[in-house]
């Protein structure tokens, strides 16, 4: 406080935050057994809010003052806190802390016992000898203030923090275990929050726990964020040791000072760093800081409660008081450059009166001066009121142009490319407006946004009024400055793509009051003014190169087309009351009026409270009041009259699309919409053999507003070989076909007379236009929309590893995306963005024109799939599409598929093969994935596998699930035979209470809970091995029944044996091995790597989406193993479960005295023998990764006929028998079993 100086001095407006966890001291001073000694002052005294009440007392503190808890990040989130109430200006100043005494043995006992101290006594976070902490204590305080007070002030300043940011990883791998992604996420939103990059970080001050899954964590997450560089890493727990609630000022503190004196610090006793390090650094003494000013570091905090904090640290910048900083000071706003380093800031005025009266007196009272002395005059001279002015900037007047702004700082400073580079070139540099010649207009408003974005403001969105569309667009990035002048020179508007407002569900907006419809109107005109075109230039993702998400409307329709038209109400006569309140005769024109908008919109309220209902187009569409009045009269429906609103309805139709009206649309045709390298092509070339479908190569005409624009983009491309090769196809030759081109591209004809000289060709053909780039613009499906008479549309989906995969094969990132980016990170991103603009625009399609496909489905049951695609495109079927190899289809394989011709048959094989991403799919595409039917089950990004604990093996604590089920009980019974008396069996048993689900399983240590939500309740437990046979087997239920306990219970279960370094035993079923599309006749290896089944019934699919997941964490280092049972039968008993399918099979059979005539082998193993096998690889010291449990002689259905003497009858008379049982013991599976018998044995 001392070295603070004037910030913390008495009865000035202080905070104090503190983070403080354990409340060892209050434990040591009540004690339950020694009541008689509680005094009075035992209860408040130990508080935590005594502890930071009681130095605000002291000290004579007048702001806040809090005590925070998250455990370990407890400082940390106690400077996000601070930090958060001096931007609200809550106090001036403002103290944060950390306070750890360590006093308790209970306390560290229980530590210990958790598994997170060190045994050996040494804190090594980051090396791979780490074993745990050792505990410390102390306390940390900072002064925090606005870096403007401090500057004003003469303040000491050891660092600046740029951005701070707090989050939780609630629903990780358990609750005091860190998780990668919210670790990645927090240091992001800290990073955002700083308004820096990854790379701008030199220094980072890591958590580091010292614990094995706590630093492979972190050190993941921060290669992860920071990428491969060498980024020092340092830590204050290898000097320190682990000081809990006060770690996080500990590393802040070290972090200032590394960046005060410029030295990056040392991380001692890291000598073998953990391979998860990668080639992050870790000095071994004090090193300088490499580089140049400003110096900037982040500091990382975890609670074990699950909260994660992240701070960014900068050396001081070497500004010097003056009047913008200090007028700067009063707005509490971040203030630093671009580059994230303090230094010209904008200057902001702020007037505040408690009337609007008042307010105006005060503005017109300004005193003439530097900009700077009037923002510092106005900021300081009094609170902030009710009534509020915020001028942050405006145009130069007109007429002033560029020579208005160039007094302005940032054209004195600045002189550099502001904004990335687009495809219509970069944004100008501001030094070249001044030699530019041009419209003043446009240059100013181009200058001004400049100055904006060099001072680090960059615009969400850019709003345009009237004549202000270059200019935005120029900000935007949409086109150049010289493409802009040249517009500007012309006299002509820019050439904005055209899109229909986004389908959804319409409003309904009922304004009954004058305040609510100036309200609605307030959106609606502006400067009294309406409102000609409103351009939103968003800054949301989309692929490098496609037109950008930009959408023109007319104020009066962007009411309407989202307004649903209330019914009328009122009453009969409203002529008086329309005279009475327009103030004009019943006969006057009503042009007589003259009315703005504003004026247009009071009366309409007006209007309104009389019950009379008005929308502002219809006072220009009757030419008296006394027409009005009668049609207004004449109502009573929805419709005002003269069928209003459709004639409405039909203008926005026109205003959106633009392109053609309903007697000018083309014929029908059929779009094929996917991403990239989603097997489009293989589907067209399906349909390419169907006689009534005329499906070309990629045409490439949506898009374009002419040929001649279209062959300006495409140029020499490949892509604009498919309409030459499409004009062939239907009877022209090569050089009638590039002639007839040439002629449309030269008269610059419209993109609708090439498909319209298409459609004129092929006659009564249904034209199919398959472009995959279509679904990477939104601007050509709406052209769509509105060219073609009924257009319908596929939507071929594929899963987006194969996608990501393919697009990186083919380098495909040079033609769709940034040549400069990843090639697997362009391809999903493409992938990412094609997918939200299909189910975006799928969404507001009827089902009469939109189907959806998946790629998978095509090639698995291609019969099925192209029978409902043929029916929805409303021609019969053909065999021809079946064969989409036969002749000579492809007509260029440069066009679509680049290895199309290397296939000859449709190959399981290369549809479904299991694809090894370089890094996993980003939570945004899984969660795309999801919504469009793709349930991808993936391994957390956070899983870290312990180590098995020292005298982990032979297993002393055993967990079964599954005990209650036919295998289970006998896998419970074979351990309690072979365990010794010093292992623990636990069961994981559905039951009410424990009372119940010890019942069911006598002599086992029971654990009440669902398989999927068991991990609360296993949070606090270890097992040194687990046997997962737990798993719904129903041939009949639908997968999203029985993915929840089948795949998700397998996950819980291998996070439960990663956290405590178990061996996990997972029961899988041979049929995932059976289901696989091996090729070929050969001898495949039990242990051969999992290939995606065919065709499956969901518990199949179930089932090997577990074991899936099982060899995922057994190649990440899980302790992990697999059995494979066959047909499991009864034991000596001959006893097998009611509902088993097998006995519900033989149950058919004798019901209807017959055998089906299959070859369909019973690998029958007794239950008994299963369960010794399982239980013996299980105990193994090092079992095979995977076995199967098969009987080496299989029962043939014939030798079970003459068994049981049946009759042998064809599967079609034996299905139809059973079919007519009154009582069928196949109910619920036969059903789904028809074309296919084999699908029996499946």
């Amino acid at each position: 406080m001392e070295r603070a100086g004037s910030a913390v001095l008495r009865d000035r407006r202080v905070g104090l935050w503190c983070g403080l966890s354990t409340h060892e001291y209050g434990a040591r001073t009540v004690r339950e057994d020694r009541l008689e000694q509680v005094q009075g002052q035992a209860g408040p005294g130990n508080a935590g809010a005594a502890a930071v009440g009681r130095v605000a007392y002291h000290l004579g503190l007048r702001g806040p003052a809090v005590v925070i808890d998250t455990a370990c990040s407890s400082s940390l989130v106690a400077v996000h806190h601070a930090i958060q109430s001096l931007r609200l200006r809550e106090c001036d100043a403002a103290l944060a802390a950390g306070v750890n005494v360590v006093l308790s043995a209970s306390v560290t006992l229980a530590f210990a016992r958790m598994g997170v101290l060190s045994p050996s006594g040494g804190c090594r976070p980051f090396d791979t000898s780490a074993d745990g902490y050792v505990r410390g204590d102390g306390c940390g305080v900072v002064v925090l203030r606005r870096l403007s007070d401090a500057i004003a002030e003469g303040d000491p300043i050891l660092a600046v923090i740029l951005g701070s940011a707090v989050n939780n990883s609630g629903g990780g791998a358990g609750l005091t275990a860190p998780s990668r992604g919210a670790w990645r996420d927090v240091i992001d939103d800290a990073l955002a929050a700083a308004g820096l990059q990854p790379d701008q970080i030199g220094y980072v001050e890591a958590f580091g726990s010292a614990t094995p899954m706590g630093d492979a964590t972190e050190l993941l997450a921060l290669c992860e964020v920071f990428g491969a560089r060498p980024l020092a890493v340092g830590c204050a727990k290898g000097v320190l040791g682990h000081s809990e609630a006060a770690s996080g000022i500990a590393a802040l503190i070290r972090a200032a000072l590394a960046v005060h004196h410029g030295t990056i610090l040392p991380t001692p006793w890291v000598r073998r760093p953990r391979e998860e390090a990668g080639v992050l650094r870790f000095g071994g003494s004090c090193a300088p800081w490499p580089g140049q000013r400003p110096r900037l570091a982040g500091i990382s905090g975890f609670g074990f409660g699950g909260t994660n904090a992240h701070l960014i640290v900068s050396s001081v910048p070497p500004t010097e008081p003056s009047a913008s900083t200090v007028s700067s000071a009063a707005s509490g706003a971040v203030e630093r450059s671009p580059g994230g380093e303090p230094g010209q800031r904008p200057h902001l005025l702020m007037l505040s009166a408690r009337t609007p009266e008042a307010l105006e007196v005060r503005r017109a009272s300004l005193s003439s001066g530097s900009l700077g002395e009037i923002c510092r005059a106005a900021a300081a001279a009094e609170p902030l009121s009710v009534r509020r002015a915020w001028v942050i900037d405006a145009l130069p007047p007109e007429g002033e142009g560029i020579r208005g702004l160039e007094g302005r700082p940032v054209f004195v400073t600045s002189d550099r490319a502001c904004g990335p580079p687009s495809p219509l070139g970069s944004l100008p540099r501001i030094a070249e407006l001044r030699s530019r010649q041009g419209p003043e207009a446009l240059l100013s408003q181009v200058a001004a946004g400049l100055a904006w974005i060099a001072l680090g403001i960059r615009p969400a969105a850019v709003v345009a009024g009237p004549g202000g569309e270059l200019a935005a667009g120029c900000l935007r990035g949409l086109w150049s400055l010289d493409e802009a002048l040249a517009h500007a020179a012309a006299g002509r508007s820019p050439p904005l793509p055209e899109y229909s407002v986004p389908p959804g569900p319409r409003l309904r907006l009922d304004l009954q009051t004058r305040a609510e419809v100036l309200e609605v109107a307030g959106a609606l005109f502006v400067g009294g003014a309406p409102l000609d075109r409103v351009a939103l230039l968003g800054p949301g993702p989309r692929a490098p190169g496609a037109p950008h998400p930009l959408q023109r409307t007319i104020h009066r329709s962007a009411l309407l087309d989202d307004l649903e038209l209330g019914h009328r109400v009122g009453p009969r006569r409203v002529l008086p009351q329309l005279v009475e309140l327009v103030g004009i005769g019943p006969d006057d024109p009503l042009e007589a009026l003259a009315l703005d908008s504003i004026q247009i919109v009071e009366l309409i309220g007006a209007l309104q409270q009389r019950g009379i209902h008005l929308y502002p187009d219809e006072l220009g569409s009757a030419p008296t009041l006394r027409a009005l009045a009668q049609r207004l009269e004449g109502g009573g429906t929805d419709d005002p009259g003269d069928g209003a609103i459709e004639r409405i309805r039909a203008l926005l139709e026109a205003q959106h699309s633009a392109i053609a009206p309903p007697e000018q649309r083309l014929a029908p045709a059929a779009f094929i919409l996917s991403a990239p390298r989603s097997g489009s092509t293989l589907l067209r070339v399906m349909l390419a053999g169907h006689p009534d479908l005329f499906a070309p190569p990629e045409l490439h005409l949506l898009g374009y507003a002419d040929l001649a624009a279209r062959a300006r983009a495409l140029g020499p491309r490949l892509l604009d070989r498919g309409l030459h090769h499409a004009l062939i196809g239907t009877g022209l030759s090569a050089p009638e076909a590039t002639a007839a081109i040439e002629a449309m591209v030269e008269a610059g004809a419209p993109v609708s007379q090439a498909y319209a000289s298409l459609q004129q060709r092929i006659g009564s053909r249904l034209l199919i236009d398959k472009t995959p780039t279509y679904a990477l613009d939104p601007g050509a499906l709406a052209q769509a929309l509105a060219s073609f008479s009924s257009p319908r549309f596929v939507i071929l989906t594929r899963h987006p590893e194969p996608v990501t995969a393919s697009f990186a094969q083919h380098r495909l990132q040079h033609l769709l995306a940034d040549p400069s980016l990843d090639p697997y990170a362009a391809g999903e991103a493409v992938w990412q963005h094609a997918t939200e603009q299909l189910m975006r625009f799928a969404a507001g399609l009827d089902d009469a024109r939109r189907c959806w496909i998946r790629f998978e489905d095509l090639i698995h049951a291609p019969e099925p799939v192209l029978r409902r695609l043929l029916a929805f495109l409303g021609v019969p079927w053909h065999e021809a599409v079946l064969t989409p190899y036969a002749g000579d289809r492809m007509s260029d394989a440069h066009i679509g598929d680049p290895s199309f011709r290397t296939h000859s048959r449709i190959d399981l094989e290369h549809a479904t093969r299991t694809v090894h991403l370089p890094r996993p799919l980003s939570r945004r595409t899984l969660r795309l994935a999801r919504a469009i039917g793709y349930e991808h089950d993936e391994l957390p990004d956070d899983l870290v596998i312990s180590p098995r604990p020292p005298g982990g093996w032979p297993p002393r604590r055993i967990l079964v699930t599954g005990g209650t089920g036919f295998l289970g009980g006998h896998l419970i019974r074979v351990l309690q035979r072979r365990v010794g008396p010093d292992t623990e069996i636990f069961a994981l048993v559905r039951a009410s209470d424990p009372a119940a689900a010890a019942a069911r399983l006598p002599g086992v240590s029971v654990i009440c809970g669902d398989l999927a939500d068991a991990l609360p309740r296993l949070q606090d437990m270890w097992f040194d091995l687990v046997i997962h046979a737990a798993a719904v087997v129903s041939f009949g239920l639908p997968y999203s029944r029985i993915r929840k306990p089948n795949v998700l219970g397998t996950l819980r279960m291998i996070q439960l044996a990663a956290r405590c370094g178990a061996r996990l035993h997972h029961v899988s079923s041979k049929g995932v091995f059976d289901a696989a599309r091996w090729p070929g006749d050969q001898v495949i290896p039990e242990d051969a790597p999992l290939r995606p089944p065919g065709e499956v019934i969901p518990y199949q699919r179930s089932k090997w989406a577990s074991e899936r997941l099982v060899q995922l964490a057994r190649d990440r280092g899980l302790d992990a193993s697999v059995s494979r049972p066959g047909r499991i039968g009864p034991d000596a008993s001959g006893q097998l479960p009611p509902h088993d399918f097998l006995a519900r099979f033989l149950a058919a059979c004798r019901a209807v005295a017959a055998v089906p005539t299959l070859q369909m082998p019973l690998e029958i193993v007794p239950v008994d023998q299963v369960a010794e096998a399982i239980v013996s690889l299980a105990l193994h010291e090092d079992p095979p990764a995977v076995c199967h449990l098969t009987h080496p002689a299989p029962l043939e259905l014939s030798e079970v006929q003459r068994i049981l003497g049946l009759d042998a009858v064809p599967f079609a008379d034996w299905r139809a028998a059973v079919l007519a049982l009154a009582s069928n013991p196949l109910a619920g599976v036969i059903e789904g079993i028809e074309r296919d018998p084999q699908r029996v044995h499946e």
